[in-house]
């Protein structure tokens, strides 16, 4: 299965994206009072139109690394590695020094995961470990990061594409510094 890049793809990442951002948003609402006292700082929430043109402005590419760029990044001092997975999928076993960051990306948790909007931060999911999903969450993530100021922000591409086979994969996935289940 390959995954397309074209405006249509980029719809449904966008939708996926929102539908994941109004979660998050929705789950840690403030009261109107509370959003009141905030600082000038305070990000106003984008409309989806305004979301997916601005999601549209991202050079995907650009932000996608191999297992090879992720490895190299990762071994970088101040290098911030985010899974996005679930924390079950995460106790299950994730890449060495990785965060159990989840789908909630709210301003909030990145300031806490996060020391620097400057840091490189490499984010992770299922399908960059194996074909699980139509979407990734990281291709839904990705703008998320990117548009609230963390600019460095790269997502492991999927490890077992382009491989040839399920051997060659499976090597490739032996490369990354796994923690086991209960570590």
């Amino acid at each position: 299965m390959r995954f397309d890049h074209g405006r249509q793809s980029l719809f449904f990442i966008a939708l996926a994206a929102l539908i994941l951002l109004h979660g998050a948003l929705t789950a840690g609402a403030q009261t109107a009072k509370e959003a009141a006292g905030h600082s000038a700082s305070y990000q106003k929430q984008l409309g989806y139109l305004q979301y997916h043109q601005e999601a549209e402005k991202i050079d995907e590419k650009a932000h996608t690394v191999d297992l090879d760029k992720f490895l190299a990044l990762r071994a970088k001092k101040g290098t911030v590695v985010l899974d996005l997975r679930s924390p079950a999928e995460y106790a299950a076993g994730h890449i060495d020094g990785a965060v159990q960051f989840g789908a909630d990306i709210s301003k909030e948790n990145l300031a806490k995961a996060i020391p620097s909007k400057n840091a490189t931060v490499l984010i992770y999911c299922a399908y960059s470990l194996m074909p699980t999903r139509m979407i990734a969450l990281t291709n839904v993530s990705l703008p998320q990061f990117i548009l609230q100021g963390y600019k460095n922000t790269y997502k492991l591409g999927p490890v077992w594409e382009n491989t040839g086979s399920w051997d060659a994969s499976q090597k490739n996935l032996a490369r990354l510094p796994m923690v086991p289940k209960g570590k």
